[in-house]
């Protein structure tokens, strides 16, 4: 294996540039302002699950035969999630709401429908936010608000920084001794979830479960701080970039393309970093398959850069209007350039798979 440039570090760039040294290759990741945890409330659909990827059929096969393998391979980093590509189940929200999903984080496991249904649960709330109980939530459930006013992810972090304790001592023993469950929004640590989670169950002597978060985004820092921890033992270094104002040249190595909309956008200075002329329209076509949907009602979506789309074959290789590889086949996407904007972290993490694994496999 040689060498490959990942432009962006937040999720699909990380977890591109992980598949990539995983394969042996040396890679180097560009960042600009340190990059970002897609939103992720903790539980996936399969991409072609997902009702919101309205995607071409090859697309979705593709996506859909390297789903397990992404998921696998992120469970490598120490990230678990529990689930059956076969069966979805139903999870309480944080919000009281209910999703479906096929796969969640360990920790939110027990958070299923079907189990909470059956005990005496308590939901316990850190910020002063409304639980609007579901009409589809059968389910005997009493909402405990702390009012610590306390946001999950700065628990998240404090719990890691100082420990179990930090968490178990906002939930008050004489207020959850008549359950069998209790039930808490994403905050049980970043990087140590899973033993965090079973130190707290042995403190408050009881079944303790997260639940699916519409709101706090610790489930997706997570993914963020597994990936940087598995990076110790990998080649992979790290340099501080720019806005893109072309594309980048690969000098021989394969280059992966993570940047998300935001390679388009300067948000400190209001404005696109760069034209839609000269090289950077090589790569963008107003015949994409997908819709920027969440900009929709947003001032942006008139600008032609929410009109436009990345076009890439079945190896994320991005391609030209006249559909041929670009840059010896050795330039690639993923993330949000391929899944839009609302693809989800399943669509994000198998793109960045994708584009990772042959990256490394064209790279000199």
């Amino acid at each position: 294996m040689g060498r490959v440039k990942v432009y962006g570090s937040g999720t699909a760039g990380l977890f591109a540039a992980y598949t990539a040294a995983s394969l042996g290759a040396e890679v180097e990741v560009f960042t600009h302002s340190g990059g970002s945890s897609l939103f992720f409330t903790g539980a996936m659909l399969p991409p072609a699950s997902n009702p919101r990827n309205l995607w071409p059929s090859w697309l979705q096969k593709e996506m859909s035969s390297n789903f397990m393998d992404a998921l696998e391979l992120l469970g490598q980093t120490g990230l678990r999630y529990a689930g059956d590509p076969e069966k979805a189940e139903t999870y309480l929200k944080s919000d009281g709401g209910t999703l479906l999903a096929y796969f969640v984080l360990e920790s939110m496991r027990g958070a299923n429908l079907e189990h909470i249904s059956s005990v005496r649960a308590v939901m316990v709330k850190f910020q002063n936010e409304p639980f609007v109980k579901a009409p589809s939530l059968n389910a005997d459930i009493r909402v405990l608000h702390i009012n610590s006013n306390v946001h999950p992810m700065k628990i998240a972090r404090d719990v890691e920084e100082k420990g179990v304790e930090v968490l178990s001592s906002l939930i008050p023993l004489n207020e959850v001794d008549n359950c069998d469950v209790i039930l808490i929004e994403p905050c049980a640590g970043l990087r140590s979830t899973s033993q965090v989670m079973q130190a707290l169950r042995e403190k408050l002597g009881k079944e303790v479960w997260e639940v699916p978060s519409p709101g706090s985004n610790v489930p997706g820092q997570r993914v963020l701080e597994h990936l940087k921890q598995a990076f110790d033992n990998l080649p992979v270094t790290f340099k501080e970039g720019n806005f893109l104002t072309e594309i980048p040249e690969g000098n021989g190595a394969s280059v992966v393309l993570a940047t998300g909309f935001a390679w388009l956008f300067d948000t400190k200075s209001n404005a696109f970093a760069i034209t839609l002329e000269g090289p950077v329209r090589e790569i963008l076509s107003p015949d994409a398959f997908h819709q920027r949907t969440l900009f929709n009602d947003s001032p942006w979506a008139q600008h032609e850069a929410y009109s436009v789309h990345v076009l890439i074959d079945e190896k994320m290789r991005l391609l030209s209007l006249e559909r041929e590889p670009l840059h010896q086949g050795r330039l690639f996407a993923c993330g949000s350039l391929v899944t839009g904007l609302e693809g989800g972290m399943a669509a994000t993490l198998v793109s960045a798979y994708i584009a990772g694994r042959e990256a490394a496999r064209t790279s000199l």
